[in-house]
């Protein structure tokens, strides 16, 4: 069922490395009948799309338990962690832990955070893992956030979210996460 709904599977072993990824049957479609719309009608459907991106929101936004004003869409993941780095209230000596063989994309907008004086500090990769207990060890009084993929794209290593989040509760630090689908 998965398989007919990417043709590239026809053709190619597709191996996604949560870039660029093949476009669904029904994404085609949907976007196929955007552009037939947008281009015989103009904007004077706006508000119908409009009011299918609202749709879209409330519908993320009870698959993880959020309220709709919390969910946003964004260009890229870099966009989005861009948006975030730059938009939280770092202060000069708070700090944040990446995971140390985490995807570029969440990597350089942090590093890019060390010109205000945030330290970067590297969670390691230890035989293909991230620990918690490492972690845990890392965090400080200055640590204000922790940003972590739930698959790491090296090697698929999947971290344990729940005793992540329950970590970050109990030190009170925000996490930032790359979630990824993981098919197969």
């Amino acid at each position: 069922m998965y398989r007919d709904e990417f043709p590239i599977t026809k053709s190619y072993i597709y191996l996604d490395h949560a870039g660029v990824a093949p476009v669904s049957q029904k994404v085609k479609r949907v976007v196929e009948s955007f552009i037939i719309e947008a281009s015989e009608v103009g904007l004077s459907n706006y508000r119908s799309w409009m009011d299918r991106v609202e749709e879209i929101r409330r519908n993320c936004a009870r698959l993880i338990s959020a309220d709709k004003e919390e969910i946003a869409f964004v260009r890229s993941t870099s966009h989005g962690l861009s948006i975030v780095a730059e938009g939280f209230d770092f202060k000069e000596g708070d700090n944040l832990l990446v995971c140390e063989k985490e995807f570029p994309s969440n990597v350089y907008p942090w590093l890019n955070l060390q010109r205000k004086g945030v330290e970067v500090k590297f969670v390691p990769f230890r035989g293909g893992k991230i620990l918690i207990e490492d972690i845990e060890r890392l965090i400080d009084s200055k640590t204000k956030l922790l940003t972590i993929s739930s698959v790491q794209f090296s090697n698929g290593f999947k971290i344990d979210l729940k005793r992540v989040g329950k970590l970050c509760r109990r030190k009170e630090i925000f996490s930032v996460l790359m979630q990824f689908k993981v098919w197969v």
